[in-house]
């Protein structure tokens, strides 16, 4: 990994944070960063929450959802299609904007990921 870490311009980043993979320099660094950065800070949250909130649903016997046969595909077409607009809009766009599709994207993939677990689940 580079040695400036731009975490507006990469949300991986925040994902290998949060996920431990970062190696002791990049953590610190991005620990700095979430203190002097109130955006970003709720970025981390609710990725914190979602991740707790997928958890706590994969481990819970109790619901039993089962999402539309197609469901997964109307999903990945959906993220097909803001991937190519913001392709076209990120020219235009502040880095705000672009990191706020960002999350959704990984909001809407961690969604269709839970859903899978869960079919998973209830098929054994």
């Amino acid at each position: 990994m580079s040695t400036h870490l731009d975490p507006h311009k990469d949300n991986a980043l925040w994902s290998q944070y949060l996920d431990g993979d970062l190696e002791s320099a990049e953590r610190k660094a991005l620990e700095a960063h979430l203190r002097e950065c109130e955006i970003c800070r709720g970025e981390v949250q609710m990725m914190r929450k979602t991740v707790d909130w997928l958890s706590q649903l994969a481990q819970s016997q109790t619901h039993q959802l089962q999402a539309p046969k197609d469901f997964e595909h109307k999903v990945r077409q959906r993220l097909r299609t803001k991937r190519k607009k913001r392709r076209v809009a990120s020219q235009e766009t502040s880095a705000l904007s672009g990191q706020t599709l960002t999350t959704a994207l990984i909001f809407a993939t961690l969604i269709v990921l839970a859903f899978t677990l869960l079919l998973i689940l209830s098929n054994l």
